[in-house]
């Protein structure tokens, strides 16, 4: 877990992922409880998260979103609609996070290749 409190757009974005998991998790009617125990935290951590205060690491963003039955496009979505993500890339975004970012949209992209293939391969049998 890390905190990005010197850099008011990272704390901004930090902010935005917490109400986007917040807004996944209530989609699904699951409990703040049961959503961190599926993921693997302490209800503290998660509720944490959610309030922006705390950004999970990549691992846990991803089996936290796996936990509620969604990937990163599903995070990509509901970011740019409430439009935080909305802005294209800047050149004055700093490097971690553009780098964060372009990471957060391959594992996206891997997931969703890997959904197809799966798909692909049930079909075939």
């Amino acid at each position: 877990m890390k905190t990005r409190q010197e850099d008011p757009r990272a704390r901004e974005v930090q902010q935005a992922l917490g109400r986007a998991l917040g807004i996944l998790r209530r989609r699904r009617g699951i409990a703040l409880r049961e959503t961190a125990a599926r993921t693997g935290v302490s209800l503290s951590t998660f509720h944490l998260w959610e309030r922006g205060e705390v950004e999970p690491s990549s691992e846990h963003l991803r089996d936290a979103l796996a936990s509620l039955g969604y990937d990163f496009y599903d995070l990509q979505d509901v970011l740019e609609s409430v439009e935080i993500v909305s802005e294209p890339l800047q050149p004055e975004m700093p490097e971690e996070e553009r780098l964060v970012r372009e990471i957060v949209e391959d594992f996206a992209l891997l997931l969703k290749l890997r959904e197809r293939k799966e798909a692909r391969i049930l079909d075939e049998l």
